[in-house]
Parts: C-alpha cells; structure tokens; sequence
C-alpha cells in the first residue's frame, strides 16, 4: 500500500482507508499494475492479501503489527542513546 501510495502520490490519509477496507486497496492494486516503475510482483501480492481469507488477512496484521511496534521502539531507544538520553517531552 505504501509503494503505491508513493508511486501515485497519495497523502497518508488515503493510505489509511486502504489500510481499513480492502475493497478500497483495490485502487493501490490498479496504480501497482498500471504504474511502470512499480516494483515486479506487488500488484499481484497485494491481490492475494486482499482476496485472501479474513483470518489469514488477521494473522498478517497482526504479525505487521508487532514487528513496527518492536521496530519502532528500537529506534526509539537508539535515539534516545544518541541524544545523551535526554527525555523528550511529546
């Protein structure tokens, strides 16, 4: 969805209706097959994903899920290292 998002030049706001409706991701589907630097087999992909069985679609969400929290507090404590671990207030 992000690749195709960014071929197209979509903003954030249309890539989280994809992310909530997969009849919706048909769009990124469409710009992934017709856009000619669209990287080799994603269109495809992201078809099956969309037509797959919800309780498969569930499990890979969740599997998403998990590895951008743990990815993402990695790089939180990496920058909170590099920056002599001052706090920030959010």
């Amino acid at each position: 969805l992000l690749h195709a998002a960014a071929l197209d030049g979509r903003g954030a706001a249309e890539l989280f209706r994809w992310t909530l409706d997969p009849t919706a991701a048909a769009e990124a589907v469409a710009i992934l097959t017709a856009h000619p630097r669209a990287a080799t087999g994603w269109a495809e992909s992201l078809e099956a994903m969309i037509h797959a069985d919800p309780r498969t679609r569930e499990a890979s969400d969740a599997a998403e899920t998990q590895s951008t929290e743990a990815t993402d507090a990695q790089h939180r404590d990496a920058r909170h290292r590099a920056e002599g671990g001052r706090k920030h207030e959010l």
